[in-house]
């Protein structure tokens, strides 16, 4: 079993175009229901946005979010659009539309709330001091450091095709989130969101691919994030272990969901054992644990 503590993201199934019942006479034909589902009318900031169809609509159509085209894949008899809400993203309301191919229009509106995201002490224990860590070193890390850059460049990265075909998992057999999704860590003149969430790990804790996909960045020695490791898994999604102790997976590499990728570390800049577990949606920051409980809500068997 899965320990992963409890998320409420807002849900509300949304079936568009369905009239309501009628009797049928022998001289009239049932007009197939156009079903479109959305996997929620109300959202956060860092929040997952999908779109479903059945098999039979979704071949050929398309789906826009803002205007935006939100890439379609085929996940067993259903088609799915995955929107990514940045956790820094504009609030209001979003125009969502989902063209079929005869033609035909869906239009929906989404609307994004504020997130409130915690603040707390961007510390620097005397352990990192002694090796030299500072609050400037650790900004200018993140900022310029060659490791990260060529890190930022891999998440710019589009693959055409989705690797997986399944709903995600979880990067530890045990999940305790002990740092919070968009937490602001303040220093002397410095915040810095935290985007992605600390996973309580013991150094050594196996590390699971949480779907099936390609690893495309795989390093050590990464002043700020220590050990680091992404995982491409198609249409612009990525995973990322950060804090690593030891990679099993090496770049280019297919790996498969469930498979031990790596142990967890306290490498880097780290106050202790940890992961830090990130997901990317077509360059949008997006909370992990939120995103995989969203694709496993809206992934019909």
């Amino acid at each position: 079993m899965i320990d992963v503590e409890p998320l409420s993201p807002t849900k509300q199934e949304q079936i568009v175009g369905e009239s309501s019942p009628k009797e049928e006479t022998q001289s009239e034909k049932s007009e197939p229901i156009i079903a479109v589902w959305f996997s929620a009318s109300v959202l956060e900031q860092g929040d997952t946005f999908v779109i479903r169809l059945p098999e039979e609509r979704g071949r050929g159509a398309a789906a826009f979010v803002n205007g935006s085209e939100v890439p379609l894949t085929s996940f067993g008899e259903q088609w799915l659009g995955i929107y990514g809400i940045n956790g820094k993203a504009e609030t209001g309301s979003y125009a969502v539309r989902v063209s079929l191919q005869d033609g035909s229009t869906e239009d929906f509106t989404l609307r994004v709330l504020q997130r409130n995201y915690p603040v707390t002490e961007l510390v620097v224990s005397e352990e990192l001091e002694e090796q030299g860590y500072t609050e400037t070193k650790i900004t200018e890390s993140i900022a310029g450091e060659d490791k990260v850059l060529r890190m930022i460049e891999v998440l710019k990265g589009y693959t055409k095709k989705m690797y997986a075909t399944e709903p995600f998992g979880y990067p530890l057999e045990s999940v305790r989130n002990v740092g919070a999704f968009g937490n602001i860590r303040k220093g002397q003149g410095t915040a810095l969101h935290h985007w992605g969430v600390d996973l309580d790990a013991l150094v050594g804790t196996p590390v699971f691919a949480v779907n099936d996909g390609v690893v495309r960045f795989a390093e050590e020695g990464l002043y700020s994030y220590g050990t680091t490791m992404i995982v491409d898994h198609g249409l612009g999604i990525y995973s990322l272990y950060l804090h690593l102790n030891e990679m099993l997976a090496r770049e280019g590499e297919q790996v498969e969901k469930g498979e031990v990728i790596a142990y967890s570390g306290n490498t880097g800049y780290s106050l202790a054992p940890h992961l830090h577990f990130g997901i990317k949606v077509r360059g949008a920051n997006i909370d992990p644990l939120r995103f995989i409980q969203t694709l496993q809500d809206s992934i019909r068997s």
